[in-house]
Formats: structure tokens, C-alpha cells, sequence
């Protein structure tokens, strides 16, 4: 560590009357870096875990410290404009030119600097002595404004203190709400909401990067939705996981991928433009040995009454199926499972066949137990109905899908254990 006295001398120094001088700030920078550069060398292992919980903490604390210096000198540089005549550049754009970080980082490290310095120097001070770090300084400087300045600056001693005894997201949350109390008329205009509400979609070769706001009503209606959604999933897979160890619950980051996705793939299921009501589509089972007899796709008979309701204005669709009543099979004449074979499978199945789940046939895909890119033909024994999550399990490596001459489907998994699917959210009995 530091030799206190030699710190108390540098900050004697520091206070003269014509501040520091130019060696002064080159020896404390020099000083700094082969201090970092030998404890980034240094070795970690060994230690007592006192002196490695110490030294960490002295490390953040000089950390903290070293980010307010170099906060200093940009918003010095900024006023001089010494980058800007000499290359051209705002203090940022050199910033994140020279030192490799996002632009978006660099402009905001020199806001915040210059709020503190010109409007908060009491935070300015706290962070200057380690109390407090960039971050915390941030939302300092991002909740103090003009409407609420005079209220908040008697506060900020409290809120400095609290900043090392409470974690830190309720602590920035309590920051913002009490900068929102004290600031009852705020800047917010719903008239400007639908300007703020923005989303950017970059994709590239193996992903998509989304970055976007939203605020007001649109805000509240997402982060409902597709919390709503991430639970539902969440409960999916936990009854999914418990019955088979297999599988992993995914975390809630991941829930929230997949729930964005599934209200994307309700949506496209819907015609939202359509000028009428939409089209409810009802699978009738007529055998034509018994064309008076009508029944479900479960097999349940319906009432006699109720059949007219929907012959009144129906389409018909015939399937050609052979001796046993399936459709013919498509072989590799097409990937893509024909209209009259989804039917099909939506009479056999009845949703998704992974034990358990209660996905509807409209919410399924048709999976290819013998894998198309390998050679499987697109024949109604070798597809079976599973939601999007379990088809995904389904192609795991290690995890395997067959269909049985009675169009039941069979699971494995990596570790060898088989079980039965379901058909219509019943799962067959038996070994």
C-alpha cells in the first residue's frame, strides 16, 4: 500500500496556490501505473483471505479514485478545447478513439464529470475519496436537475452515506424515486412518447442485436407482457424439468429471449388489419362409414344441435389416406409437411406430444424424426407435433424422437432414459 504520509505530502501539494504543477501530475500518474501494472502482475494465490478481501477493497477504492482524476482532466481538456484544435476531435470522439471504448461510454463519462465538477461537488468530492464510485456518481448526476436541485442538494450527504451499505439497484432505485418525488412536475410529455418509443434491430450473421425505449403506456404494456409470458414459460419448464432432470430451467434472461419470441409468433397468428372478426378454423371428424356420427378431434361426440352451427358457412378439406386411415406419405418430395398431413397430425396428436405440455396444435411444428437434411422423407410416421421449446429439445444433442406403428412417440435422452409422448395432453401408459 501507499505511504499515507507521502499521500497527505501529494495533497499538500496539490492545494497550492497554483494547483498541481505539470511533474507533479506526471509523477502521479506514472506513479499510478507502475503501482497497477505491479499489482496486475502480481500473484493472487496463497494469500490469507483476509489480505485478499483487504487488497481487493484498497484496489476498488483506488480504482474509484483514479476514474474521478482521470474525470478531471477531460472535462479540463474539454474546455480548452486542446483535442478539438489539435485533431480535430471532441474530447469524447478522442476519448474513445485513443482508449477503445464505445463512444456512447466516453460521452458519458465527460457529462457526468462536468455536472459534478460545475453542480455537484460535494458528490464530486465523495467520489474523489473512494466513497463512492462511477456509478454511483452517475445517478446522482442523472437525477439532480434544475426543477429539483434546491431539494435534493440538502440530501445528498444521506444518500452518499447509504451508498455503501445498500445494494446498489435498490439503492439507485430509491435515488430515482425520491428525485421523481421531489420533482412532481417533471419534464415528461406524453405528447413526445410516441418519438421516444424506438427500437433498433441489427442483424448479423449469427445474431440479432436489439436496443431500443420505451416509455408511458407502451412500456408498461411490454414489460407486462412479456413478464406474463417468461412466467407462463418458467412454469412450463419447471414441470417439464421435474419430471425429467434432464433439462434445465433456463434463466430468466433466457426466458425473457424466448417469451419475446413466442409474443412475436402469437402475433403473426393473428390478422390484426383484417376488417372482420378472424376466422376460427374447427376440425370436424366425419367417418364416412357413419357420416351421422360426428365427433372432435379428441374423439368426443358432439351435439347433434351444434353440428349445423358449423356447416352453415364451412370449408371442406378431404385428405387422401390409405387402408389405415393416414394420409399418404410426401416422401422427399417437399420439407415442409403438407396441409392435409398438419391435419393429419393434429388429429393423431393433438398438440405438443412432450409429456406434460399443454401447447396447442396451432402453437406446434411438425418435427422430422429422421432428420430431412439427412435423408428423411417427409412421411406422416416419421413427423410428430411438438411445440417450439420441445423442438428445440427434441434436436439436442443426445435427445431422440420415434414414432410408433400406432403413432405414439417415444422419447430418449443423452443419458438413456426412455419414456412415452402424449397424444391430446394424454400420456400413453406402459414401460
Amino acid at each position: 500500500m501507499f505511504d499515507v504520509g507521502v499521500v497527505e505530502e501529494l495533497r499538500s501539494r496539490a492545494g497550492d496556490a497554483i494547483s498541481a504543477s505539470e511533474d507533479l501530475l506526471l509523477s502521479c500518474t506514472t506513479a499510478a501505473h507502475a503501482a497497477g501494472t505491479i499489482a496486475a502482475h502480481a500473484p493472487a494465490g496463497g494469500f490469507r483471505v483476509d489480505i485478499l478481501t483487504a487488497a481487493t477493497l484498497q484496489l476498488e477504492a483506488t480504482r474509484r479514485m483514479l476514474e474521478a482524476a482521470e474525470a478531471h482532466l477531460l472535462v479540463e481538456l474539454d474546455d480548452v478545447r486542446a483535442v478539438d484544435r489539435g485533431l480535430g476531435l471532441t474530447t469524447s470522439r478522442w476519448l474513445a478513439r485513443e482508449a477503445g471504448v464505445p463512444s456512447g461510454v466516453a460521452r458519458q463519462r465527460l457529462a457526468v464529470a462536468r455536472k459534478l465538477r460545475d453542480e455537484l461537488p460535494e458528490v464530486d468530492a465523495a467520489w474523489t475519496d473512494g466513497r463512492i464510485g462511477f456509478d454511483h456518481a452517475r445517478v446522482l448526476a442523472e437525477a439532480v436537475n434544475t426543477r429539483n436541485v434546491e431539494l435534493m442538494r440538502p440530501l445528498l450527504g444521506d444518500l452518499i452515506e447509504s451508498a455503501a451499505s445498500t445494494v446498489f439497484h435498490r439503492w439507485r432505485r430509491d435515488t430515482q424515486a425520491l428525485a421523481v418525488l421531489l420533482d412532481p412536475d417533471g419534464s415528461h410529455d406524453p405528447a413526445h412518447d410516441a418519438a421516444r418509443n424506438v427500437l433498433h434491430v441489427s442483424p448479423s450473421d449469427d445474431l440479432t442485436l436489439l436496443r431500443g425505449e420505451l416509455t408511458g403506456e407502451a412500456a408498461l404494456v411490454f414489460v407486462q407482457a412479456i413478464e406474463s409470458v417468461a412466467d407462463e414459460l418458467f412454469l412450463v419448464w419447471s414441470k417439464d424439468c421435474a419430471a425429467h432432470p434432464e433439462l434445465l430451467v433456463p434463466t430468466r434472461p433466457m426466458l425473457l429471449a424466448q417469451a419475446l419470441i413466442e409474443i412475436c409468433r402469437r402475433a403473426m397468428a393473428v390478422e390484426v388489419g383484417s376488417s372482420r372478426a378472424p376466422r376460427i378454423e374447427v376440425t370436424l371428424v366425419m367417418d364416412e362409414r357413419r357420416p351421422d356420427v360426428v365427433v372432435d378431434p379428441c374423439g368426443s361426440s358432439l351435439p347433434a344441435a351444434t353440428v349445423p352451427v358449423f356447416l352453415c358457412d364451412p370449408t371442406v378439406y378431404a385428405a387422401v389416406v390409405d387402408s389405415s386411415g393416414l394420409p399418404l406419405d410426401m416422401g422427399r418430395a417437399t420439407r415442409v409437411a403438407t396441409t392435409a398431413q398438419r391435419r393429419a397430425l393434429a388429429l393423431r396428436d393433438g398438440g405438443c406430444t412432450f409429456p406434460g405440455c399443454d401447447a396447442r396444435v396451432s402453437w406446434t411444428d411438425a418435427h422430422h424424426t429422421r432428420h430431412w437434411g439427412r435423408g428423411g422423407p417427409t412421411d406422416l410416421g416419421l413427423l410428430a407435433l411438438v411445440c417450439r421449446r420441445h423442438h428445440g429439445v427434441a434436436h439436442r444433442r443426445g435427445w431422440r424422437v420415434v414414432v410408433d406403428a400406432e403413432g405414439w412417440t417415444r422419447w430418449s435422452t443423452p443419458s438413456g432414459r426412455m419414456f412415452w409422448g402424449q397424444q391430446h395432453q394424454r400420456t400413453r401408459a406402459g414401460p
